[in-house]
C-alpha cells in the first residue's frame, strides 16, 4: 500500500466519520496535503460555553498512518482497518511505545 492509497483512505474515512457523527456541533476536516496531516475539529456552543477542540489528528509519517489524537468513542483506528488499511500501517502515536507493543497495531 503506497502513500497515495493511505491519503485516499484516510480522507474518505474521516469524511465518513464526520457524516455519521452529525450533532449540535460543527465538524470540520482540515487537510494539509503537503504535510500529510489530517485533523477533525469540532466547534460550537454548549449553552454558554464555546467548544473547540481536535477530535482526530492523523499524520502520514514514512509509509504509516500515525494517529496522534483520537477522542472518538470507538477508536478511529478500527474504521481505518475496516476501510482496508493493514494494522501494520497504523501507529497509535498517542500511546507510549511501551504500550503500543501490546496493541494489535504497529509500534513505529
Amino acid at each position: 500500500m503506497d502513500i497515495a492509497d493511505l491519503k485516499k483512505i484516510a480522507e474518505a474515512t474521516l469524511r465518513q466519520f464526520i457524516e455519521t457523527h452529525a450533532s449540535q456541533f460543527k465538524h470540520e476536516l482540515m487537510i494539509d496535503q503537503s504535510g500529510n496531516r489530517y485533523l477533525v475539529i469540532v466547534s460550537g456552543w454548549r449553552q454558554y460555553q464555546y467548544i473547540h477542540h481536535v477530535v482526530i489528528h492523523i499524520d502520514i509519517i514514512g509509509d504509516k498512518l500515525w494517529i496522534q489524537c483520537d477522542r472518538t468513542e470507538d477508536a478511529i483506528a478500527y474504521d481505518l482497518l475496516a476501510a482496508g488499511i493493514p494494522n501494520n500501517k497504523i501507529v497509535l502515536g498517542y500511546k507510549s511505545e511501551r504500550m503500543r507493543a501490546h496493541s494489535e497495531f504497529a509500534i513505529s
